[in-house]
């Protein structure tokens, strides 16, 4: 019996597909859904197996009269969300406190007295020259900061699928690029994938000639307001639980395996108790490795909150 396997994650948002399994995507803690224009009714698999779905959303079932699903937390994935639907941006800044707040606001201060500064979102139009120097600048400054640090990033070995693609899905408000501009001279530049209403902050660097300046920090800042400005639902920081995010997310979150198998079948529940039990078995071996206790793959500062704990601004 064949089982269809699925990697949720990685074509939601490079390509922004939804398995077909799938008819509409509910963020938590908020009214925000969207419905899957891909579904597949035609339900040809018995058993589906699917991989790094973000516990941040729920999915409805395509054929919820016919299909059941399991859920299995993915172990090792630790994960940092903004969820900003309902919110405003004045209740985020209150949430990241006085201390980080008056950081960023001294550093952008001095910075914009210092230099002729800019900042502008591309999203929806670039031209392709500007795109070009952009991506360009982008990978040069990834790179120098990275040989300072002497670290290596996956990210990077991605970079010319990535730019073969992102200048039409930036035109097709797919992605985005957020540059912090010297005069002409870009100093900092994110690179975001966008899902609908959903944020994903994939690649961000500065030039470290700035980094006395905290460029990391004004970008994020600055694309935080634009999200707000612009009613995105929520930003996700992807995966790693690095310190800076704890600074910047209301949540954190693992991702979980959904086994779908039919409901009347004996031979379907067969299939997928296999399928279960293998998953259990995989996440046995990668707490072993990793040396995770039970809940260390969640991220557990005073003032985040993981799911399913209720999500609220403090």
């Amino acid at each position: 019996m064949k089982v269809r396997n699925e990697v949720f994650s990685w074509d939601f948002i490079e390509r922004n597909s939804i398995p077909g399994c799938y008819s509409k995507l509910y963020l938590k803690e908020s009214n925000y859904s969207f419905a899957n224009p891909k579904m597949d009714l035609s339900a040809p698999y018995p058993v589906v197996c699917v991989a790094m779905f973000p516990k941040y959303l729920d999915a409805g079932l395509t054929n919820e009269k016919d299909y059941k699903v399991k859920k299995i937390t993915q172990k090792g994935y630790p994960s940092a969300l903004v969820n900003i639907a309902s919110h405003d941006f004045n209740s985020y800044k209150e949430y990241l406190g006085k201390s980080i707040l008056s950081s960023i606001n001294r550093r952008i201060k001095k910075l914009e007295k210092n230099f002729n500064i800019g900042y502008r979102m591309y999203y929806g139009k670039i031209s392709q020259t500007e795109y070009d120097l952009l991506m360009q600048a982008l990978i040069e400054m990834k790179n120098k900061r990275l040989d300072e640090l002497n670290m290596e990033n996956k990210v990077l070995s991605d970079y010319q699928n990535h730019k073969r693609r992102a200048f039409d899905l930036i035109n097709q408000k797919q992605a985005s690029l957020y540059v912090i501009y010297s005069d002409d001279k870009p100093i900092g530049i994110s690179f975001n994938f966008h899902v609908d209403k959903l944020f994903f902050g994939t690649m961000t660097t500065f030039d470290m000639d700035f980094s006395e300046y905290g460029i990391g920090n004004t970008l994020l800042f600055k694309q935080m307001e634009w999200c707000f400005e612009n009613k995105i639902a929520a930003v996700d920081m992807g995966i790693g639980s690095l310190d800076y995010k704890c600074r910047w997310a209301n949540t954190v979150y693992n991702y979980e395996y959904h086994v779908i198998y039919r409901k009347k079948s004996l031979k379907s529940f067969i299939r997928a108790q296999v399928e279960i039990i293998k998953i259990h078995l995989k996440n046995s071996v990668k707490q072993l490795k990793s040396g995770f206790k039970k809940d260390d793959n969640l991220i557990s500062p005073k003032k985040l909150n993981s799911y399913s704990v209720e999500n609220k601004f403090i």
